[in-house]
């Protein structure tokens, strides 16, 4: 039986596997991998087939040691997760280092993953916004551009680049969008 040697670089495969992937998930994903490299010093590829399981759940402790959120864990070992099957299934790997068995996800508490800001945060937002000094000539149309922007925020729940994507076509006089 001959095993086939890969012919693009592991690191052309995985930008062609998660290329397609939004940016901040690539970075995301680049960055999980490149500090795993650096807390195990690993400095070729091959070096990772010396990585099992027991060492991935080593590092994964280490992260919560250094006091990374639950959702962060989550988020950097489903990271390492996926990179490591596809250097696996692509061959650059013979074994993958994870092993979902032996690494479970993190419990996030319910109440810290609701991000929804409360009325009184608004309110505290808008009331900061109206005492910030801004230039002198402009200061009124900064604060109620500014408040405004918090107001639509706020009831819209839209993110940042939704709402910085948005042109007045997108706005319907009954109030939606």
């Amino acid at each position: 039986l001959e095993v086939k040697q890969p012919v693009l670089e592991p690191g052309e495969a995985l930008n062609l596997v998660f290329g397609e992937y939004a940016a901040n998930t690539q970075r995301a994903y680049a960055r999980a991998f490149r500090d795993l490299q650096q807390w195990a010093n690993i400095r070729e590829l091959q070096e990772l087939e010396n990585f099992d399981p027991l060492r991935m759940l080593e590092y994964k402790n280490q992260l919560k040691a250094s006091g990374k959120k639950p959702s962060t864990i989550n988020q950097t070992m489903s990271a390492l997760r996926k990179v490591c099957k596809v250097l696996t299934e692509f061959g650059y790997l013979k074994e993958n280092p994870f092993k979902a068995s032996v690494i479970r996800a993190e419990k996030v508490d319910s109440a810290a993953s609701k991000g929804a800001l409360q009325v009184s945060q608004l309110n505290a937002m808008i009331e900061a916004n109206e005492v910030i000094h801004y230039d002198g000539r402009i200061a009124p149309l900064l604060r109620f551009r500014n408040g405004l922007v918090l107001k639509f925020l706020y009831l819209t729940a839209a993110r940042r680049g939704e709402a910085a994507d948005l042109l007045w076509e997108d706005i319907v006089q009954d109030g939606s969008f």
